[in-house]
């Protein structure tokens, strides 16, 4: 299933899955595998997510519509877009490697929700 917004494209899961038995749980184990690339690429990989979010430990997906406002080195701030791909980390690996060898993503960032919570809440502190 797909659902979209202003920035995202959401891929979400056909069932509702619930993986963590509590707030404290999730902050301690949900992260993300960052992508980015060119528009067509993002976009390429992002459809392809429809067939696997919900199976080999994809929690749900979403990639921008938009160009990312923060890139890594070797990227283009206001041309890169990102896919981002939600799991638990105790099984970032393999899906590590379902992105890998399923979709052909190469280069990849681990993140953590908390870590992302973090930025915003100062964000909004400093705002």
């Amino acid at each position: 299933m797909m659902s979209k917004d202003n920035q995202w494209v959401w891929i979400h899961s056909k069932e509702e899955l619930k993986p963590y038995k509590s707030y404290p749980e999730y902050l301690d184990h949900n992260g993300k595998w960052i992508i980015y690339g060119p528009k067509e690429a993002i976009e390429d990989i992002g459809y392809k997510m429809l067939d696997i979010v919900g199976k080999d430990n994809i929690l749900e997906a979403k990639f921008s519509r938009n160009p990312a406002l923060v890139v890594p080195d070797g990227y283009l701030l206001g041309k890169d877009h990102a896919l981002i791909a939600y799991c638990d980390d105790r099984n970032k690996e393999s899906v590590k490697r379902k992105l890998k060898d399923s979709l052909g993503v190469g280069s990849m960032f681990w993140k953590y929700d908390r870590d992302t919570l973090r930025e915003i809440s100062e964000r909004s502190v400093h705002d």
